[in-house]
């Protein structure tokens, strides 16, 4: 289309033009105060300008290798069988989906596909970020980057180049690296204001007159309002982050996805395999009596038999058999239906009192379950709630660690299926089921199986935060230190620049500190 390539060269030239008056703001800066006779400043604020221009130049080619990084066995070639039975070397570009390949011991899989003969184990670290090397037996799925440490393998390719689970992760990397080089803009306009307004207040204090020192102190403030560390900050910490992510085995949709995990206090799954297992009743309280127990009792057992987990735990409770009607369940994992002529809802107490007040002395008693690790489901009619059934997951000890992980995070709530992303939500696609899935349906993607991985997920937001602020606030620190000298009268053009290199540093700091940390 003629416009969309007019409208998209356009986008082009201007910020190509807004970039290149950017940088030649600070060196006619320079030229001026060489020009004014104050050369040898002029000549240190070059050096100073020279080396931050090439550090940032050097930080952003550094951060595009990161996300850039092919993925690993792209390049390899694998043995394929032949419509004669005999094997011959293909290269991956030569690989074509249908064919039958070969990998044999200590080597790296080409192509995603399914095991046809042998069995062994996998390393599948470059994928799911899980350092434990993991069966695979006849009809399992082998991804490319994977390592065979058993004896050969033979798999049908199903995906070959761009269409396999690394090159799809490492797509999603680079789109999430572009998202996260837009988030301070709106930060940087603030700072230039800011600047300009403290010009314009400054103004009277210089001379009626523009003479050659009033001059210089204008050409300073045309040198401070240069801020290429505040523009460094989203970079180099998205780029250290995407790194340590795509080594856990966790995609992510851009910097503020991971940002809004470091705040979350409610996780939906859309499908949990492990966080979701068998769970027990293990008290219950009865909280009306408009009922009597027994029949309440009844109500949760017919309707916990026509539920998913963990309130299908509820149909093994100790009560008489009813049959529920007109069953409906809902995306929140709940479940609603007639039992003996009365409209029941159980599921989670913001879904089963929708519409109703929930009050002080229920909402402790939730927050203390909650606060034990269980899961809490309470049973309501039309007038409000009848009574609190508390399960706990029947779980092994490695999902447990990460639901208590999880709670030390400061999340509240892990439940099962994909709602609207709210305030203090986070949409996660987990295990197997994320496999099929682009890095974009969910604020996360956890590509492991490893319950441990959502907790990991969570601890990379959490110092991705701390990362981003501590640059953000060295790069606005350096730039008020800067404005108190110039408004006192003693910043130079050198000591200016220097102040700008210092706090670049301080950014690149901040971000390999994430990088080694995590």
């Amino acid at each position: 289309m003629p416009h969309a390539g007019v409208a998209a060269s356009r986008r082009f030239v201007s910020g190509r033009w807004r970039a290149a008056v950017r940088a030649a703001l600070p060196w006619l800066a320079v030229a001026g105060a060489a020009a004014l006779g104050h050369r040898r400043d002029a000549i240190g604020a070059g050096v100073l300008l020279v080396a931050t221009a090439g550090l940032a130049r050097v930080a952003r080619r550094m951060a595009w290798r990161v996300v850039q990084r092919a993925p690993a066995g792209a390049a390899q070639g694998t043995a394929v069988r032949q419509c004669d039975g005999r094997w011959a070397w293909r290269t991956a570009a030569e690989l074509r989906r249908g064919d039958v390949a070969r990998v044999d011991s200590a080597a790296c899989v080409v192509a995603d596909g399914r095991v046809l003969d042998g069995g062994g184990r996998v390393d599948e670290a470059a994928i799911t970020g899980d350092g434990r090397p993991c069966g695979k037996r006849i009809g399992d799925r082998l991804y490319a980057g994977s390592i065979n440490l058993g004896a050969a393998l033979t798999y049908r390719i199903d995906a070959v180049a761009d269409a396999t689970l690394a090159a799809r992760l490492a797509s999603g990397r680079m789109r999430a690296f572009a998202r996260s080089l837009g988030m301070h803009r709106r930060l940087r306009l603030g700072v230039s204001l800011l600047l300009a307004a403290v010009a314009a207040a400054a103004l009277p204090t210089l001379s009626d007159a523009l003479d050659g020192d009033a001059a210089y102190r204008a050409l300073v403030w045309l040198a401070l309002a240069w801020n290429a560390a505040l523009r460094m900050c989203a970079p180099c910490c998205a780029a250290a982050a995407l790194l340590v992510a795509s080594r856990r085995g966790i995609a992510v949709s851009g910097i503020e996805s991971l940002r809004r995990a470091a705040r979350a206090t409610v996780v939906d799954l859309d499908e949990p395999p492990a966080l979701a297992a068998q769970a027990r009743v293990v008290d219950w309280q009865l909280l009306g009596v408009r009922r009597a127990p027994r029949q309440l009792l009844a109500a949760a057992r017919a309707l916990g038999a026509r539920a998913r987990a963990p309130l299908a735990a509820l149909a093994a409770l100790d009560a008489p058999l009813r049959h529920a009607s007109a069953c409906a369940c809902s995306a929140a994992g709940g479940v609603q239906g007639r039992v003996d002529g009365v409209d029941y809802r159980l599921g989670d107490p913001e879904w089963a009192l929708r519409g109703m007040h929930c009050s002080a002395p229920l909402d402790a008693l939730l927050e203390l379950h909650r606060a034990r690790g269980r899961c809490v489901a309470l049973l309501a009619d039309g007038a409000g709630a009848l009574a609190l059934f508390a399960l706990e997951r029947a779980v092994p000890v490695e999902t447990a660690q990460a639901i208590d992980a999880l709670h030390a995070f400061g999340v509240r709530g892990i439940r099962s299926g994909g709602k609207k992303p709210g305030p203090g939500r986070l949409r996660v696609a987990f295990g197997t089921a994320a496999r099929g899935l682009a890095p974009d349906v969910a604020d996360l993607v956890v590509v492991g199986d490893a319950p441990t991985g959502l907790a990991d997920a969570l601890r990379l937001a959490r110092r991705t935060d701390a990362a981003l602020r501590c640059s953000v606030l060295v790069a606005l620190a350096g730039k008020l230190l800067a404005v108190g000298l110039a408004l006192a009268g003693a910043l130079t053009m050198s000591t200016a620049l220097g102040v700008e290199l210092a706090s670049m540093l301080g950014v690149l700091g901040s971000a390999a500190m994430l990088r080694r940390q995590s």
